[in-house]
């Protein structure tokens, strides 16, 4: 119930019209029947306010094609892919890493598009025909351990998001993906050189020769000496 109350502006610093609170949210909480003040409301569009409680909005910088050729809105559920680039692909070499990719998360709230947040577009928004504002970040409403997932994952790989049905609600098991292995660089094969190995001397046969010279005989042998 709003009730009006007197106040000074200057020294408090309360609501004074209702209309003052048409399209406000408050901001903590307000005692029942207690003057508001104006610090303890807010607009529609203030971000940290359509932040669900227990989670955290946090930002990542974004392209047409890592969001959805920019055709993620708020409001949308999208799932959250990495690409961890292998050893070959940072050195822009050949070799033996393979890059990896894998579903980081899944069925992630989107709350806001650049600066547009989700429950403030205006209705001309949702005319699909209505191209949607360019934006260099989209805002994700992510729980304390998905923040520190998403941040490590931001520091050492591409992330990449897909947009969900808003009635497919499944979680499902996905396999990582790595790329194939670079083909082996051809190999020459240099044949051993080939050692020459001498043939042996021939060694000729020798023919024995009787020679008698009186009552002398003595045996020669072609090629050697007399025996």
């Amino acid at each position: 119930m709003i009730r009006n109350m007197t106040a000074d502006p200057g020294r408090h610093p309360l609501v004074a019209t209702p209309a003052e609170l048409v399209g406000k949210v408050a901001t903590r909480a307000i005692p029942s029947g207690a003057p508001i003040p104006r610090d303890a409301i807010g607009g529609e569009s203030k971000l940290a306010i359509r932040v669900p409680v227990g989670m955290r909005a946090v930002s990542i910088d974004t392209t047409a094609e890592i969001a959805v050729a920019g055709l993620v809105r708020p409001g949308d559920r999208v799932d959250v892919q990495v690409v961890y680039p292998g050893a070959d692909a940072i050195s822009g070499a050949r070799g033996a890493g393979r890059s990896r990719a894998q579903t980081l998360l899944q069925m992630v709230q989107v709350l806001a598009v650049g600066e547009t947040v989700v429950g403030t577009q205006p209705a001309s928004s949702s005319d699909p025909s209505t191209p949607p504002p360019p934006a260099r970040t989209v805002t994700l409403a992510l729980s304390p351990d998905q923040v520190s997932t998403l941040s490590l994952a931001k520091s050492t790989g591409a992330l990449t998001l897909s947009l969900r049905n808003p009635v497919d609600k499944a979680q499902t098991a996905t396999a990582d993906a790595t790329s194939r292995a670079p083909d082996p660089a051809p190999q020459t094969i240099v044949a051993a050189p080939v050692r020459k190995v001498s043939a042996p001397p021939v060694r000729r046969p020798s023919h024995a020769i009787q020679l008698v010279v009186g009552d002398r005989h003595e045996t020669i042998y072609s090629g050697g000496e007399a025996r």
